[in-house]
């Protein structure tokens, strides 16, 4: 089986992590290690012995691994399924974050997680995604996400009002700081910080969330994952920005027509058999005991 190693290779564990995969990985016959040639920018490379053949760049790395390998924090996963495009290889999340949900792997278990993937006692989680088109000028652009779309007022404090249709169907105009589209995986990120619902990461529905919505009355709503759902808007703030799981930003104007539905792409997350959802849900929640 081969493997390929991405991540946040500014976190200085990246690459003490890279080298026990290796020891391990190359301990299996058929089996190797590959990593992105991204690790050349960090301030941390410098003494790290990597062979050249074994450095690809990102692009070639995802196309010839079964496994790619993300190092870092959740923010780190949803940077390498946005980089992987349409080819949508299984990713092996190792936790070297200070917070996240998605990675099923740490520093002191990885060895045994990779022992499992090599012996295919592992499953894959076909996780939905998000896409998003921007409509301007006759010109449409499109993007994927895999926890959520944000529209928010930029750097202007003015209010937004943002006219929201679901299939074709008027549903109501808020006013608000701006509004959070999430999937059931991003239910747990931006939207739940303002005041959105958890949603099992395996159902399948798109959440809207108000950010600080002017009326109290404004609040979040669950819609299948059939749903296609366009917003106009009615003001604009002079610097409207649209935000793709918080990671790529475009700027937009009032007279940009917004559509979000499900994407036709999956993200593909390992999990294992002992995974535990909710176990890691009470963890980072830190609902310790009973919740009262």
């Amino acid at each position: 089986m081969i493997f390929g190693y991405s991540g946040n290779f500014r976190k200085k564990n990246f690459f003490k992590v890279f080298q026990s995969l290796h020891t391990v990985i190359n301990s299996f016959p058929d089996s190797d290690l590959f990593i992105s040639s991204d690790f050349q920018l960090s301030n941390f490379s410098s003494g790290v012995q990597i062979l050249r053949d074994k450095i690809l760049s990102f692009e070639e790395l995802n196309k010839k691994c079964d496994v790619i390998i993300s190092s870092g924090g959740d923010g780190t996963i949803l940077s390498t399924v946005r980089r992987q495009g349409s080819l949508l290889k299984p990713i092996l999340g190792i936790h070297i974050g200070s917070f996240g949900f998605l990675a099923q792997s740490t520093e002191s278990d990885m060895e045994e997680k990779i022992n499992k993937i090599i012996n295919r006692e592992y499953i894959i989680e076909k996780r939905m995604m998000l896409e998003v088109s921007i409509s301007s000028n006759q010109q449409r652009i499109k993007y994927n996400a895999l926890n959520d779309v944000i529209i928010d007022q930029g750097e202007s404090i003015r209010l937004l009002k943002c006219k929201v249709q679901v299939n074709g169907i008027y549903l109501n105009t808020y006013t608000s700081d701006g509004l959070i589209f999430a999937s059931p995986t991003g239910s747990t990120a931006y939207s739940l910080s303002s005041g959105g619902p958890i949603i099992s990461p395996d159902m399948k529905a798109i959440i809207l969330t108000p950010i600080c919505p002017q009326s109290l009355s404004a609040r979040p709503i669950i819609f299948s994952d059939n749903s296609a759902i366009s917003i106009e808007f009615e003001s604009d703030s002079g610097g409207m920005i649209l935000a793709v799981d918080g990671q790529v930003r475009i700027q937009i104007k009032k007279t940009d027509v917004i559509n979000i539905q499900k994407s036709k792409n999956k993200a593909n997350i390992i999990q294992f058999n002992d995974s535990d959802y909710f176990s890691t849900l009470r963890n980072k929640m830190n609902w310790l005991g009973n919740v009262k």
